[in-house]
């Protein structure tokens, strides 16, 4: 990195170089080679290079290593909230839904790409976005698939949802995120459930569902989405017996962009786990959000499915996004939990 250029870090440098060699992409590393090479360069009164007397090593090269560092949130993942239309209101959904690996990922590459100048001709190359954690979750998706081969898609999606890592798994502490030159606790709005986590997502204990009809009741109860785009979209029009809310999704999270006074939402959840089990509900409130639960201690038997409904009253103003959860504790070691985003407009109290 030249700094007289720029300071900011380079995001995902991972060209693939002609000869070996090495990219150094932060400004500290690259001012002390800068550094010890201006140091053991000697110059003539015009500024030419007369004798170098600096020395290098390689060595055996990086030890990978598995634990020592937590997943970051890259700067440049893309963020939330979601947004209705070109106006940039936002939605009652969640949006990023989940996080994966996708930040220098070494995988096989088509040599005949025209996508990367730097790259074409290589088999392999170390690339990082979407692009890269796509696959994961793709690959993931696939193996919830070969286990539950009846799951749809949206089955599948909150088996990953609901058991993703929220903490970190080496130190338990929060996730962060990466933001300019800082690192900042990391939000629903920067990872959405959380790291995907395979091994749980497996057995998720309760899924929620939902199929054709109800994402077309979504669609319908979208504010300034008419029924003719509807019906050009999906090829049916709305019902007569519309939802009131985009949040009245059955979706693994819960998302409400305009909180005035109160709302209810209520979820449906299934049985998944192949045996009984009771579940305890827990909630951490938004900030400026009072949550009551209906019921907060349930049973459900294998394969059956239970109403659950939320209450969110407002209790003060933020004008702001503030995060909690829902989580439901099931005693057949099952952990389900559901991400909050509340922005509250308005208490309604005088």
């Amino acid at each position: 990195m030249d700094p007289d250029i720029s300071s900011e870090k380079i995001k995902g440098a991972t060209m693939t170089l002609s000869v070996p060699g090495l990219i150094l992409n932060s400004m500290e590393a690259s001012t002390a080679l800068r550094e010890y090479y201006n140091s053991n360069t000697l110059r003539s009164r015009s500024g030419r290079a007369v004798s170098f007397r600096a020395t290098a090593r390689i060595l055996d090269g990086r030890q990978a290593s598995y634990n020592s560092q937590d997943p970051v949130v890259a700067s440049y993942s893309s963020r939330g909230p979601d947004v209705n239309n070109a106006l940039l209101d936002t939605a009652d959904v969640l949006k990023p839904n989940i996080m994966a690996p996708g930040s220098s990922i070494w995988a096989s590459w088509s040599p005949n790409s025209e996508g990367d100048q730097y790259i074409k001709g290589q088999n392999f190359a170390l690339l990082s976005g979407t692009s890269m954690a796509t696959p994961h979750i793709a690959g993931i998706a696939a193996l919830i698939k070969q286990k539950h081969h009846g799951w749809s898609p949206a089955a599948i999606t909150s088996a990953m949802m609901t058991t993703a890592d929220v903490t970190n798994g080496y130190s338990s502490t929060p996730l962060f995120a990466q933001q300019t030159n800082q690192l900042t606790p990391a939000t629903p709005f920067d990872f959405g459930s959380g790291l995907v986590n395979p091994s749980r997502a497996i057995d998720p204990g309760l899924i929620f569902k939902a199929s054709f009809k109800h994402y077309v009741l979504f669609l319908c109860s979208v504010p300034g989405v008419d029924e003719m785009s509807v019906r050009r979209a999906v090829g049916v029009g709305c019902p007569s017996k519309k939802k009131a809310w985009c949040s009245d999704l059955n979706t693994p999270s819960v998302t409400i962009s305009n909180l005035v006074g109160s709302r209810n939402v209520i979820r449906r959840v299934t049985n998944v786990a192949g045996v009984d089990e009771t579940y305890q509900v827990i909630v951490q409130e938004p900030l400026g959000v009072s949550v009551s639960v209906s019921p907060r201690v349930f049973n459900i038997i294998a394969k059956a499915s239970k109403h659950i409904t939320f209450v969110l009253n407002a209790t003060q103003t933020t004008n702001t996004y503030s995060f909690g959860e829902i989580v439901f504790q099931g005693n057949q070691n099952h952990t389900v939990r559901v991400p909050l985003a509340v922005f509250v407009s308005s208490t309604l109290h005088s």
